[in-house]
């Protein structure tokens, strides 16, 4: 007897491998998810404007990344003793305007060219509800803890300008990189300052929104339910983190492991498992560390990590390398 609802998942829709760039937008999902795919080798760019929420703000992220836009003085400002964008994240904020400017148009360089070569595109979207500057106009990316009554907020409705913007955005990305297929998820995180029947109504206006775009480019643009196993298959507690909204570090590796079965390749999976051990062996501790015993273990694994990049040699293993030879260096 089967006691839990399983999400059937979707069939191979297209195969992933480790000479495929991957670029991933979004909610903080996509940072768990790019930083497996990094731990694995995977060629990632992750959220280069840091988190965003919002399709509108990751719709306009995407369409200044593939225009290269450099932004200037008149892109920022000053709150609360640091310069920002409305478009990124606070990690961007700093107090020295050129530094913050310096550090945006180089993430937005790097973006570029890898958007440029990118095979998948993985856009997590958060939330549907967004908010627009009252001064400006402008929907923010970020609020940088302004006050609300700074913001109107409002929710993103089928067939209205912010919706319609988006959808073009996406097919504009589609029409200038013939080569880029697009991967949507929903965040499984809920947002309960929204209130839990908002919560619903933006998760459903952004399951709508990504099936409409999927069905008119079904070769290009598909869809991962990484909601749906969280809301279905782990809905116990025992699933979620302290604040009970956001899945837990176990959660999270389930997801991760449906996403691997999905796109990933039987040699694709093997190659993984040996990345795996060696991960393990590196974060191995010793009892006795620069012990003849230790050094013998860190001979070993780097003559396994040489195998290994002699079979994958697309792989790059010299941070690998190094922390082994710097160890054995040790007195």
């Amino acid at each position: 007897m089967e006691f839990r609802t399983l999400v059937q998942l979707p069939e191979k829709q297209t195969e992933i491998s480790h000479h495929h760039p991957i670029m991933l937008m979004g909610s903080c999902f996509s940072e768990n998810l790019g930083n497996r795919l990094t731990d694995n080798k995977f060629n990632c760019t992750i959220n280069p404007y840091g988190i965003l929420y919002n399709p509108y703000s990751i719709a306009s992220a995407l369409d200044e990344i593939r225009r290269n836009k450099q932004y200037t003085e008149d892109d920022l400002f000053f709150w609360n003793g640091q310069w920002h964008s409305n478009m990124h994240h606070t990690l961007f904020s700093n107090d020295d305007k050129d530094a913050c400017l310096r550090n945006i148009n180089a993430h937005i360089q790097a973006a570029h060219s890898s958007l440029n070569q990118a095979k998948y595109l993985f856009i997590t979207y958060g939330t549907a509800f967004y908010y627009e500057t009252k001064d400006t106009h402008m929907i923010a990316g970020n609020c940088h803890k302004r006050p609300g009554k700074m913001f109107h907020r409002q929710i993103i409705r089928l067939g209205d300008t912010v919706y319609t913007y988006i959808q073009k955005q996406m097919q504009c990305l589609l029409h200038t990189y013939p080569d880029l297929h697009i991967i949507f998820t929903i965040s499984p995180i809920r947002h309960a300052k929204d209130g839990f029947h908002e919560n619903q109504l933006s998760k459903a206006t952004l399951l709508l929104m990504a099936n409409h775009f999927i069905n008119e480019h079904p070769n290009r643009a598909f869809y991962f339910p990484a909601y749906e196993i969280m809301m279905d298959e782990l809905r116990d507690y025992r699933f979620y983190a302290s604040d009970m909204l956001h899945p837990s570090e176990t959660a999270i590796n389930y997801i991760w492991e449906c996403f691997a079965k999905t796109y990933f390749s039987k040699s694709t999976l093997l190659l993984m498992k040996e990345l795996e051990e060696i991960r393990k062996s590196l974060n191995h501790r010793p009892f006795h560390a620069g012990s003849e015993q230790h050094k013998i273990f860190l001979r070993q694994l780097v003559l396994k990590i040489k195998q290994l990049q002699e079979k994958s040699p697309f792989l790059d293993f010299q941070k690998e390398l190094e922390t082994c030879h710097t160890t054995l260096l040790e007195k």
